[in-house]
């Protein structure tokens, strides 16, 4: 488990803000902006994973 963790880690911010992004166009896309909670809900997943890939590119730095 530990190592499918040490695996996916570095990746785990990308995911968070391609799944944001995918929101946002789906969203625009299918006319769901009446309601706040899906752009809301893209805008803090892209937030979290910039901070999780800046995280996780400075755990990686450091371990160096």
């Amino acid at each position: 488990m530990k190592k499918l963790l040490r695996k996916i880690k570095p990746y785990i911010g990308m995911v968070f803000i391609y799944t944001g992004t995918l929101l946002l166009v789906l969203c625009s896309f299918f006319r769901w902006t009446p309601s706040n909670v899906p752009l809301f809900l893209s805008v803090f997943l892209i937030l979290a994973g910039v901070c999780a890939h800046v995280a996780a590119m400075k755990s990686s730095y450091d371990e160096r």
